[in-house]
């Protein structure tokens, strides 16, 4: 069961009265499917209740009046409020069921989706482009094996109107969702046993929490949780368990291990590494503050099947794409998944899995490549901009309902890093937030992903980019008079120094502009010994 604290309720409460949100805004007719919820009772964080939906949906683009029949779809459902720190807004997500009249589960092709019978309407509140989790789920499509459809809705709820909402499909187990084998509880050894799981990171109530590893994100750091997805707690077998938690065991072992690389036996025996990848590409995008770390997915199929571990799907960004005022969310530069570094005082860290795949070279350049070949496909400027725009030319004039019923334009909403005054100037603040985060990509993936760790044959420079301060380790101590210098750019010479006889580890600052620099560690007579590129920023 998840619970929110007496805190967040009062800071809802607040939002509440401080911002107005009684206003209604008058609702007559959409261009956006309209749906109909009653319930008898308060909606609760759990379990869910019985309500009644109706659906009134002409099709794409034809005006839907609040007048005209339920034409889509009429019945029962189960409702439940969804969501985390979310739940102290008053615009809540739910989750929802569709139930027959016996209140079993039913499927239905929902506004479109493949039929099936749980689904997620979410209530974008601070995310003032109202798109930011839709697009994140349209990039994932184009990119990864599966990613949650989308459709945005207008809702009224027990005859109050709510605003601009999006339809998603619940993360689960489904041939049309994450299509992995179905594990039943009698399936406790061979092939059966090995595939049907999904894990997630995230936060959870003591029961959701399936394990902790022993491997800290770095010294000092609370564990990291494992939370059980598919089987649930109260569903999963010793067995499966067990399994399930020794294949988890073994690759992290095989990954902090020396021979991590190894491509027979190393993590690439474990994982699918194109699902890390991809799911790492589409974080970095949004520069998702949460990502890798909160509401992060896994799922493995079975053995037979090609059963690795598959990262995904994507899930929650409303604060990513700068959204976030906090831990550096909304810098354009800078990697997500160096959230460690710039906010160790956050209570959930990010796992060592993904740093640590990228102190392989060979990771490294196949995630450079998967990010031009999608640079040139559907991750082109003009392909992304064109999916915002058709998202906001589809909101249309209910964004402007939206935001009469919740006041929050020109009001700081947490954790609004950018606050502006009319729909107009969020939308401008998103796209230019877009479009320099893919310039700043691109410029890492040119030419600097490469530098990141510099590490070969027991010599290792980092951090690289670096702000000036730079470490050099080696396996073997400096005993030969060897020289460091540094170049510009241009060749020329910068900076110049002898190596500290009998030194395994020394550091220095490099007191120069932003830009690339050129390294040499030369012997005596002048030969060059290694070589590379200093990126400092």
């Amino acid at each position: 069961m998840k619970r929110i604290s007496l805190v967040k309720i009062q800071f809802g409460l607040l939002l509440w009265v401080s911002f107005g949100f009684t206003s209604f805004a008058q609702l007559s007719s959409s261009k956006l499917p309209i749906v109909v919820i009653t319930t008898d009772v308060a909606i609760p964080d759990e379990p869910k209740v019985l309500g009644r939906m109706g659906i009134i949906w002409n099709g794409g683009g034809t005006e839907n009046k609040i007048t005209d029949p339920y034409n889509h779809f009429d019945g029962p459902i189960g409702i439940e409020i969804r969501g985390q720190t979310s739940q102290m807004f008053p615009k809540k997500s739910y989750g929802l069921e569709l139930w027959d009249e016996n209140q079993d589960g039913i499927d239905f092709a929902l506004l479109g989706f493949p039929a099936e019978e749980d689904f997620v309407f979410h209530g974008p509140f601070s995310d003032k482009s109202l798109m930011r989790n839709a697009l994140a789920y349209y990039l994932a499509s184009k990119s990864m094996t599966y990613a949650p459809r989308i459709k945005f809705f207008e809702l009224v709820l027990n005859n109050q109107y709510m605003g601009v909402y999006l339809l998603t499909e619940k993360i689960k187990r489904d041939k049309n969702r994450v299509d992995i084998k179905k594990i039943e509880p009698v399936d406790i050894s061979g092939d059966k046993l090995t595939g049907g799981y999904i894990l997630k990171f995230d936060k959870g109530d003591p029961e959701e929490v399936a394990w902790e590893s022993p491997i800290l994100p770095f010294p000092g750091a609370k564990k990291t949780k494992f939370l059980y997805e598919t089987p649930k707690y109260d569903e999963i077998v010793p067995e499966q368990f067990n399994y399930i938690k020794g294949y988890i065991d073994e690759f992290e072992l095989v990954l902090k291990g020396t021979e991590f690389k190894d491509p027979v036996n190393g993590y690439a025996k474990y994982i699918n590494v194109a699902s890390f990848i991809d799911f790492s590409l589409i974080n970095e995008i949004g520069r998702n503050v949460d990502g890798y770390r909160l509401s992060t997915f896994f799922y493995k199929d079975r053995t037979s099947l090609g059963g690795k571990l598959t990262a995904g799907p994507v899930w929650d960004f409303n604060l990513a794409f700068g959204n976030a005022n906090y831990c550096d969310g909304s810098n354009i530069d800078g990697w997500a998944w160096d959230f460690n570094s710039v906010c160790s005082q956050d209570n959930w860290f990010i796992h060592f899995w993904w740093k640590r795949l990228l102190e392989d070279p060979a990771y490294r350049n196949k995630m450079s490549d998967r990010w031009r070949e999608l640079r040139k496909g559907p991750f082109s400027d003009a392909k992304i901009m064109f999916a915002i725009d058709s998202m906001q030319q589809e909101i249309g004039e209910a964004g402007t309902r939206n935001f009469q019923q919740w006041d929050v334009l020109g009001k700081y909403i947490w954790p609004n890093n950018f606050i502006g005054k009319t729909y107009a100037e969020e939308m401008n603040y998103l796209k230019t937030w877009v479009q320099d985060r893919l310039n700043w990509m691109d410029y890492q993936f040119d030419v600097i992903l490469a530098l990141e760790p510099e590490e070969n044959l027991g010599f290792k420079l980092y951090p690289n980019p670096s702000s000036g301060k730079i470490f050099i380790e080696t396996d073997k101590p400096w005993n030969n008079g060897e020289i460091m210098t540094i170049y510009s750019s241009l060749g020329q010479e910068v900076q110049s120094f002898k190596l500290p006889e009998g030194e395994l580890q020394i550091d220095f600052e490099l007191n120069a502009p932003r830009g690339i620099y050129l390294y040499q560690i030369a012997d005596p007579i002048g030969k060059v010994m290694k070589q590379g590129k200093i990126l400092i920023q």
